[in-house]
C-alpha cells in the first residue's frame, strides 16, 4: 500500500462521524410522529397564531391568452413556519439537525389562489418534501404551474403593459388561527427564463392585505406587471403602415398626364385592408377597451377613401376644355393672385413689374432685365392678366387637397403614436 492511501485511510478512520447511522434516523421518524395529528394546527395552545412566511420566484411565463386572459406560470414557492409540536435534540440522534418528511405525514397550510382559471388550484402536491428541523421549524419548497386569469388591456397596444394580480389566501382558517406574510416585497426573478413575448417589469410587487373587516388570515397580493416587446410590431406593422400612409399622399404629384394616380390610390387602399387583417391576426380581439391601432387604421382607410375621391375630382377637372365659370375664376385669382403672389413677390419685383406695364411689352432695356425675371416666375405660377383654364384650377386643386391632407396625416399620426407609446390619451373605462 503506498503512503498516499496510508495517509487517507488514518484521515478518514481519525475524521469523527456526525452523521446519525440508518437506525438513529428510523428512531428520530419514530419518535417525533408518535401520537402526532396532522390535521390539527401546529401550535401547542390554541390561542397562539401560526405565521406562514411566503417567499415567491417567478421561474417562466408559459402562456399568455389575451383573448380568454389565461396566464400561465411557473412559480417557485418557499413557505416557512414553525411546528412546535415537534423539536428534538440532536446529540441524542447522532447530531442530526434536520429531517426531510412525507409532506402527508406533516401538516401544511392548504393556501389557495383566489384567480385560478378553470379550477381552484392550492399551493404546492404530495410530491414535495418539506424539511424539518429540530427546533421545529419547517420549510417547504414547492413548485407549481399555476393557471390564473388575468384582464388584458390592449388600449396602447402594442406598446402596453398588463398588470396582473393573484392573490394567495387561506379564507377557511381564522384570522386567530393563522397569519400569511410576505418575505419580501418584490417578486424574486433571478430565475426567470427570459420570455419573447413579454418582459417582468421592476415595479412588480409582492403585499401583504390584512383582513380589517373579515375574521379571515390576512393574504398575500402578487401584482405582475408585464410589458410587452414591442420590437416585432413596430417594424411589422406600424413603420409599413406609416410608410403607405405618406404613399397615400404623394399621390397628388404625380402629372394628371401620367395615368398612374388612380393605379397608386388604389393599390394603397388595398394595402391597408390587407394590413387590417394581418393586424387582426396579431392584436388581441376586443371591444371593451379597442386598441387604439384599430381606430388609427380605420382612419388610414377613411384617408385613403377621401384621396381616392378626390383623385377622381382631380382627373376630371384637368379633362375639361370648357370655359371656367367666372366666380369659380375669380376664386382661384384670388387664392394664386390675391393672396399667394402678392406674398411671394419682393417690393423690388413689384416696382419693376409697374416699370414694365409704363414702357409697354415691346421695349427693349438692359435696366429692364429684372422684369422678365418676374415674368418668368409669374408665368411659372400663374398669368394673373389671363383667363384661368381648367388646368390651371386642376393645378391649384391638386396643391391645396395635397398639401392639406398631408399636413391632416401627419397630426393624426403623431398624435396617434405618440399617446399610444406613452400610454396616456385615451379612456380605457
Amino acid at each position: 500500500m503506498g503512503i498516499g492511501k496510508t495517509i487517507f485511510w488514518l484521515l478518514l478512520i481519525a475524521t469523527p462521524n456526525n452523521s446519525a447511522s440508518p437506525s438513529e434516523s428510523d428512531q428520530l421518524c419514530t419518535d417525533i410522529f408518535k401520537g402526532y395529528n396532522k390535521k390539527l394546527l401546529p401550535v401547542l395552545y390554541r390561542s397562539d397564531k401560526t405565521t406562514i412566511s411566503i417567499y415567491i420566484q417567478l421561474i417562466s411565463i408559459n402562456t399568455f391568452d389575451q383573448v380568454s386572459g389565461e396566464l400561465d406560470l411557473t412559480v417557485l414557492f418557499q413557505m416557512t413556519w414553525i411546528e412546535e409540536r415537534i423539536t428534538w435534540d440532536p446529540t441524542t440522534y447522532g447530531g442530526q439537525t434536520s429531517l426531510l418528511v412525507d409532506v402527508t405525514d406533516l401538516w401544511r397550510p392548504q393556501i389557495y389562489i383566489q384567480q385560478s382559471f378553470g379550477t381552484l388550484q392550492n399551493i404546492g402536491n404530495n410530491s414535495h418534501m418539506p424539511r424539518l428541523y429540530y427546533n421545529g421549524t419547517v420549510v417547504w419548497n414547492p413548485g407549481s404551474v399555476i393557471k390564473v386569469g388575468c384582464t388584458v388591456d390592449v388600449t396602447y397596444f402594442p406598446f402596453d403593459t398588463q398588470t396582473c394580480t393573484i392573490t394567495f389566501g387561506a379564507s377557511h382558517y381564522l384570522n386567530s388561527e393563522l397569519e400569511l406574510k410576505s418575505m419580501v416585497s418584490h417578486v424574486d426573478t433571478r430565475l426567470f427564463s427570459v420570455n419573447t413575448q413579454w418582459l417582468v417589469n421592476d415595479q412588480s410587487t409582492l403585499t401583504t392585505v390584512a383582513a380589517t373587516d373579515r375574521p379571515v388570515p390576512s393574504w398575500i397580493n402578487l401584482q405582475l406587471v408585464l410589458e410587452r416587446q414591442s420590437v416585432f410590431y413596430v417594424v411589422y406593422i406600424i413603420i409599413p403602415l406609416g410608410l403607405l400612409g405618406v404613399v397615400n399622399n404623394l399621390v397628388f404629384m404625380l402629372p394628371d398626364t401620367s395615368g398612374e394616380r388612380m393605379s397608386v390610390t388604389v393599390t394603397v387602399f388595398l394595402s391597408f385592408i390587407v394590413y387590417l387583417q394581418m393586424i387582426n391576426a396579431n392584436v388581441p380581439e376586443s371591444s371593451n377597451p379597442m386598441a387604439s391601432l384599430y381606430y388609427y387604421v380605420l382612419f388610414l382607410l377613411v384617408h385613403s377613401s377621401v384621396t381616392l375621391f378626390l383623385c377622381i375630382m382631380s382627373l376630371r377637372i384637368h379633362s375639361r376644355h370648357d370655359a371656367v365659370p367666372q366666380q369659380l375664376q375669380g376664386v382661384v385669382r384670388f387664392l394664386l393672385c390675391g393672396f399667394f403672389w402678392r406674398r411671394k413677390l419682393s417690393p423690388t419685383h413689384s416696382s419693376t413689374i409697374l416699370i414694365k406695364e409704363t414702357h409697354g411689352m415691346g421695349a427693349e432695356d438692359e435696366s429692364l432685365e429684372p422684369r422678365e425675371l418676374v415674368e418668368n416666375d409669374i408665368d411659372q405660377n400663374l398669368n394673373c392678366r389671363h383667363e384661368i383654364t381648367w388646368k390651371n384650377v386642376g393645378d391649384y386643386y391638386d396643391r391645396f387637397f395635397g398639401v392639406g391632407l398631408f399636413l391632416i396625416f401627419v397630426i393624426v399620426t403623431l398624435n396617434s403614436f405618440i399617446r399610444i407609446y406613452t400610454n396616456t390619451g385615451y379612456d380605457t373605462k
